[in-house]
């Protein structure tokens, strides 16, 4: 019985020592890494300072937005996602343009035109020039360059 105590109780600090240690960890990242808040530079600052939409060291949201995250409203955003809100699909069904590959290589370039490809690939066509714009085309799809998979 004493053997088991001190077993759950070894556990139990080795549990709360790795949990404290992911906390530290996260909470260094967060704050050392620009794209999660970390710091900016000076020539970002007064880059940022130049648009309408920074005020007092903070970007404000051009269109009025709620950010009530009170008990009552997340209970109500789960009560959506699991019975399903039809506020959440559009009324209508949405165009799609089947396109052809050939069509897409062979262009002319006289017309300005956007390609969608799907997720975060896009092809954007101006002045004859094409630029194949997806975030994935990296060593790794991730915010940082040193995490997840190459």
């Amino acid at each position: 019985m004493i053997r088991n105590r001190k077993r759950l109780k070894m556990i139990g600090i080795i549990m709360g020592t790795v949990i404290l240690l992911l906390l530290i960890a996260g909470s260094v990242f967060y704050y050392t890494t620009p794209d999660f808040g970390g710091k900016i530079s000076d020539e970002q600052k007064r880059t940022f300072e130049k648009l309408s939409n920074y005020k007092d060291g903070i970007f404000i949201n051009q269109i009025e937005t709620t950010m009530d995250m009170s008990f009552t409203n997340m209970v109500d955003v789960l009560y959506d996602v699991v019975k399903g809100n039809p506020e959440r699909s559009p009324k209508s069904p949405q165009p799609v343009e089947k396109i052809d590959s050939a069509d897409v290589a062979n262009s002319n370039g006289e017309v300005t035109r956007l390609t969608w490809f799907g997720h975060s690939a896009f092809l954007l066509e101006i002045d004859g020039k094409k630029l194949l714009l997806d975030p994935m085309l990296t060593d790794r799809p991730s915010p940082v360059s040193f995490m997840g998979p190459e």
